[in-house]
Parts: structure tokens; C-alpha cells; sequence
């Protein structure tokens, strides 16, 4: 492990271990502020019946739903940066402070869903909470840039459809936050709504990666043919070349 430690720091490559404990820890006292604020409002305390109930809790529903979009977007990148790095053998110095700018804007996810939830009828809470998640989609876009130009540096290449099914995920968020900008200039309240849009890129992108990877399969499977057609050829050929003249 020394040597090996060794060897990338005269590349100037480091071990991505350290690294990967890093990001883990943040994420998860992130989701641990983001559970934490999950309390029980003073409002629902007086209500005397379902009705009542019903009013209130409809009326904390805007800072739920930012709630279990904010804990889901942090899992979805957490998970998008694990894949990632899965595929990057070791890191750069820009691919680390790429990674410390991306956990800032992740660590500000608990205040900027917090900023929604507490004034869900004011287009600038709203305008934070959506920059705030096209910093991370950036972020997230120019990490990939750096793992695929590691990976180029090595002489290796990521999965086929990769590249381009986590360019789209990225690009989605980007249009549904820009989405929800505008919405929160005519209808505030619905602003965290586009953020659904997710589910469909999410699924689209999915596709696109599982259509890569079967066309790069069918094309392997048909090089292979070919090249075991071509030395059938070439074997039938050879002895009827090295027969000696009658």
C-alpha cells in the first residue's frame, strides 16, 4: 500500500479513500440536520379535531414536500457520487477541490430547504433553494469532466452510456430548478413541484445507459464474428497456398 502510495504521488494522483470517508461523513450529518428538523409545529399542538388537523398539516405541507426533496436530492448525489468514483482508480487535486466546493453547497442543502419551509410564499427563499441545487448539478457536471480526463490520463474510458446517461440527470436539474425559479415568481407555493420533474429524467437517463451499454455488447458480439470469420478464411487459405504445384 506504501508503494502504491508512492507511485500515484509521483504522478501527482492520490488514493480516493480518504476522500470517499470525507464526502460520506458530510452527507450523512446533512440527512441527520434534515431528519432533525422534522418537528412537530406549535400549530398542530392546537388543533381539537381531524378537521382542524387536516387544515394544519395542510398547511405545513409546502415545508414537508421541501423536506423530502431535499433528503432525497442529497441521497440521489450521494449516490452519483459514489458511482463515480467507483470508476475513478485514484484522484487529482482538482478532483478534490472540485469535491470540497460540491460538499459546501451539499451542507447548505438542511438551510436553504429550511429557507422554503419557513417562508414557502416568498420567491426569494425559493430562488436560493433552486441555485443552491444548480451549484451541486455544476459541481456534479465538472467532477465528471475530471474523472473522465483521469480515466483518458490512465489509458482507460468510463462504461459505455455513462458519460452521457449522468449528463442528462445533470442537465435535468439544471431545467427543473430553472423551472422552479420562474414558477416561484407567479405561484411560490408550487415552486418545489418542478423539482418531480427528476423522476422522468431519472427514468429517461436510466434507458439511455441500458441502450448504450446493449449497443456496445451487440457490437463486441459482432466484432467477434467477424474476426472469427476472418481467420476461418484465413486458415482454409493457408494450406491451399502451401500445396506444392502439380
Amino acid at each position: 500500500m506504501h508503494a502504491q502510495n508512492q507511485d500515484l504521488n509521483a504522478h501527482g494522483l492520490l488514493s480516493k479513500h480518504r476522500l470517499e470517508a470525507l464526502t460520506d461523513g458530510v452527507y450523512a450529518v446533512a440527512l441527520t440536520i434534515l431528519v432533525l428538523e422534522m418537528k412537530v409545529p406549535e400549530a398542530l399542538h392546537g388543533a381539537a379535531n381531524n378537521a382542524a388537523l387536516l387544515e394544519a398539516l395542510w398547511e405545513i405541507f409546502p415545508k414537508f414536500l421541501s423536506w423530502f426533496i431535499s433528503f432525497f436530492v442529497l441521497a440521489i448525489f450521494w449516490l452519483a457520487h459514489h458511482r463515480l468514483f467507483h470508476y475513478a482508480p485514484c484522484i487529482n487535486v482538482r478532483l478534490v477541490f472540485l469535491n470540497f466546493i460540491s460538499l459546501f453547497f451539499a451542507s447548505m442543502i438542511p438551510f436553504s430547504s429550511a429557507l422554503i419551509g419557513q417562508h414557502s410564499s416568498l420567491a426569494l427563499g425559493h430562488t436560493v433553494y433552486a441555485g443552491n441545487m444548480i451549484m451541486l448539478a455544476l459541481l456534479a457536471w465538472l467532477q465528471l469532466l475530471a474523472v473522465r480526463d483521469l480515466n483518458t490520463q490512465l489509458g482507460s474510458s468510463l462504461p459505455p452510456g455513462f458519460f452521457a446517461a449522468s449528463r442528462f440527470r445533470l442537465m435535468g436539474l439544471v431545467a427543473c430548478s430553472l423551472c422552479a425559479i420562474g414558477i416561484a415568481f407567479v405561484a411560490p407555493i408550487f415552486s418545489s413541484n418542478a423539482f418531480l420533474g427528476m423522476i422522468i429524467f431519472g427514468r429517461l437517463s436510466r434507458r439511455m445507459q441500458t441502450r448504450a451499454k446493449q449497443e456496445f455488447e451487440r457490437e463486441v458480439e459482432h466484432a467477434a464474428e467477424v474476426h472469427k470469420v476472418e481467420v476461418k478464411q484465413s486458415t482454409s487459405v493457408t494450406p491451399a497456398l502451401s500445396e506444392p504445384a502439380q
